[in-house]
């Protein structure tokens, strides 16, 4: 590989993550939404994160704050996040 193919896959890495980590600081955003609005039984924790609690924070916020676009901006980064790391993937030749 070249140096410029190396440096567009250095580019697209950094990219990557930055979508990633972006769309774990909304995640974070969403909780804190939420658990402003229920009682302190029904409040989210922050750690121990899966599939199934990623669901039920969407579903909570959507139901709390309908007219809120957070929960696109969590899809759009987590999206993004996933398909630049597979472009990056390919740039550094896994799929060859």
């Amino acid at each position: 590989m070249t140096d410029h193919m190396w440096e567009r896959a250095l580019v697209l890495f950094l990219a990557s993550q930055t979508c990633i980590v972006s769309s774990a600081l909304v995640v974070f955003a969403m909780i804190g939404e939420i658990n402003r609005k229920v009682t302190e039984a029904e409040r989210m924790t922050y750690t121990f994160f899966d599939l199934g609690k990623y669901i039920e924070i969407c579903r909570q916020y959507r139901k709390l704050y309908p007219n809120k676009l957070l929960v696109f901006l969590l899809l759009l980064l987590a999206i993004a996040g996933v398909a630049l790391l597979i472009a990056f993937a390919w740039q550094i030749g896994m799929f060859r």
